[in-house]
Order: structure tokens, then sequence, then C-alpha cells
């Protein structure tokens, strides 16, 4: 088994990888290399597939970066160029993300499983964590020439393309400038911004130089930042409340999200989470045990819960019903609805909302928003609170 030797090695970011017969057979990325090559000696504390990387091994090589960001960036350029069979084997084949960059006037950034522009990256969470900063940096729309300003726009992190108030050249540049810095051409990037600001200022358009200026402190504060502190601070109530206005068009104050668990129609379940002003409220969560129906019916099963959740009376009135499903649970749930609150169906794969009114409507949800985190959590929530009753309905029948 190769001895990964740490002796040069020193204690900043890069990125490193192993070899044999000249073959690049994995590459990692480390903020220390020598505490993370280190690891590669503890052969106690290794997995199997590791071990099998570290037989296959004759040689470790290394190459030393000015940040955590850059070794992230090389990483997944390394991997694209080389294809390392364990870099696939030691992720225990989850699909690898992507960056995805659109073509058309107003492209979209997004991220992707499979393939795309840029990556392949090894977590979806940093690199969501990476475009979210970056968003801040250079803004781009998420629905290019919807006709209306999207709330992205109103948080300064979109700069209209949905209402085509930015012209397609100016929008392409901010587009650009992500595309290079996912190229990982760090001086490139530094180099065009500061050539635009020097001409904007020889216009003396100062206000657009400022722009760029402030650009260049983000990004340099961007490459040296530790990859937890790209954590952007958690929405506050008052954000997220804003967020479910403009996604929904009304206040959203109570959101009642609904769930059913069956297994081929045998003690069903139905769960009630709800959130309150933005924020979940485990006190008001009910259970549902579904006696009207002893075969697999959800739209039915949702339909009888909703119902007799109705009759209390004494419960707060919801703003919004959100059930976890499409147009078949949304129909089945206004049948028995005696006062217009609106319902919408939360789908997965992706998380999209689901409105029928007449016709049906889909919108995509954005997990950076906290709108959509909300929306996401609650669902999330309905189904293991469901889920956990049912389970414990099932294992007492067993049992009888």
């Amino acid at each position: 088994m190769f001895k990964v030797n740490t002796g040069s090695v020193p204690k900043n970011p890069g990125v490193y990888w192993f070899l044999t017969k000249h073959k690049v057979i994995y590459v990692g990325k480390a903020k220390n290399l020598k505490n993370r090559l280190n690891s590669y000696r503890q052969l106690a504390r290794i997995d199997t597939k590791t071990k099998l990387m570290l037989e296959l091994a004759d040689k470790v090589k290394f190459k030393v970066l000015d940040s955590e960001i850059e070794a992230i960036l090389t990483e997944a350029e390394l991997i694209s160029l080389y294809q390392p069979r364990f870099n696939l084997i030691l992720r225990d084949d989850k699909t690898p993300v992507y960056v995805l960059i659109t073509k058309g006037t107003y492209p979209r950034v997004l991220t992707v499983r499979g393939q795309g522009s840029f990556g392949p990256f090894t977590s979806a969470r940093t690199l969501r964590l990476i475009i979210e900063r970056l968003r801040h940096i250079f803004p781009y729309c998420e629905y290019p020439s919807s006709g209306r300003p999207c709330f992205y726009f109103h948080l300064g992190l979109c700069p209209g393309a949905c209402t085509k108030i930015i012209s397609p050249s100016s929008y392409q540049k901010n587009i650009s400038n992500i595309k290079l810095f996912f190229q990982n051409k760090k001086k490139r990037l530094v180099s065009s911004l500061k050539k635009d600001m020097l001409q904007l200022a020889k216009k003396q358009d100062y206000e657009q130089a400022k722009i760029i200026k402030n650009q260049l402190d983000s990004l340099d504060n961007f490459w040296q930042a530790q990859l937890m502190s790209l954590e952007l601070p958690r929405l506050s109530q008052t954000h997220v409340n804003l967020e479910l206005k403009q996604l929904f068009k009304f206040p959203v104050k109570r959101i009642e999200t609904y769930d059913i668990s069956n297994l081929s129609g045998t003690n069903p379940t139905g769960a009630m989470v709800v959130a309150v002003n933005g924020r979940i409220d485990k006190r008001a969560y009910r259970l549902f045990n579904i006696r009207g129906l002893t075969t697999s019916n959800d739209p039915a099963m949702m339909a009888e819960m909703i119902a007799r959740r109705l009759n209390h009376q004494e419960w707060p009135s919801p703003d919004l019903i959100v059930v976890d499903g499409s147009v078949t649970q949304i129909k089945a749930v206004k049948k028995v609805l005696s006062q217009p609150i609106p319902v919408v169906g939360l789908a997965k794969n992706p998380d999209r909302l689901v409105f029928y009114d007449k016709v049906k409507s889909v919108q995509p949800l954005n997990p950076s928003s906290g709108a959509a985190r909300l929306l996401i959590q609650l669902r999330d929530e309905a189904h293991r609170f469901g889920r956990k009753q049912h389970l414990r309905l099932r294992s007492k029948s067993l049992f009888l």
C-alpha cells in the first residue's frame, strides 16, 4: 500500500492528486494540504474504497493555491480534465453536480446533475454557497423576460432581465464574469474589471466605476474567505414574508402543509404542519388517522383530512394550504373547502409549485430563496411527521 510522505507538504490551501503509472486516479482539495494528506496515513480510519485507491497509487502530487475557493475550482477543473476513476467511486455513485449557464439573450445560471458548463463539483451544498455569494457580486435573473420584476430584482440580485431594463450586452457582461470565475481565470477576471473601471472613470461615469470597484473588493474578500463563512445570513422573518407575498401575490401569515402516509391503504395517516410569519410552529402540528378509506387513494385521503381539519373552527384559519402533490390533490381539496382558501401543490424532482385554477401552471422553486426553503422544509416535515405515526400504527397492528 502506498505510504504518503507529508514532510515537504505545507499547511496551505491547494489540490492534490494520486497517480498510478502516470495516470491520475483521484483528485482532492484541501484548505490545509498537510493535514489532509496526513489523514491518508491513518489507515485505521479510512474506508475500504480509499484503501483500494492507496493500494493502486504509486505517487501523490500537490499544488499550493491562494485560497480554499481556488482549490474548489481547481479540483473541478482537474476532475473534468483527467476523469479519475476513484472520484466517482469514492462519492458512492452520486451523480456529480455542475454549473449550467443557459444560452439565449439573457442566460440563466443553474446547478444541475449529470452534465453542465462547469464542473463536476464534489459537493452540491458547497456549489450552492458559492453561487449564492457570487450572485451578490454579479447579479443575474432567474426568470428573464417574464414581463414583471422578480423578487430578486427587489433585493438587488437581479439586474432587470425579467423586465428587459438591462441591455443584453450589459447583462452578458455579468454572465461573462461568472464564466471567468468558474473557469478559475482569476487574473483575467480582475484585469478585465479594472480595465472597465478605468474606462468608466475616464468618461467621468463615477457611479458605474464605483460599482465595479465594489465588485473587485467583494471578489477579493470572496477568494480569501473560508468555506464556512460563505454561508449567507439567514433571511429574517420580514424577508421571508416579503418573498412569500411576492411568490403568491397576497400576504401569507399562516401556511398549513399536508401529507398522506400509507402503504397499500393500510393504517393511512395524514399530517398537518404549520408555519406562522415565516417560522415553523411545531405546537400547531396535527395528526389525522384516516378512517373513510381502506384502499390507497391519496387525493381522497387528503380531502378527508382537510375536511376534518376545517371542522376545528377553534384553530386559526390558514392563509394558504400546501399539499404534497399536483393537480389531482389540489382538485380533491378544493371540493371540500367551504371558504376561499388558496391551495397549491408542491411537487418534487425538481421542487416546484403547482397552481390550478381551470388551467395548470408550474413555477420552479429557487433553493436559495428563503420562501422556497421554508416551503420545502414544511413539505419534508409533513412527510416525516406523518410517516412516524403511520409506522407506529403499522407496528401496533402487527401485534394485535
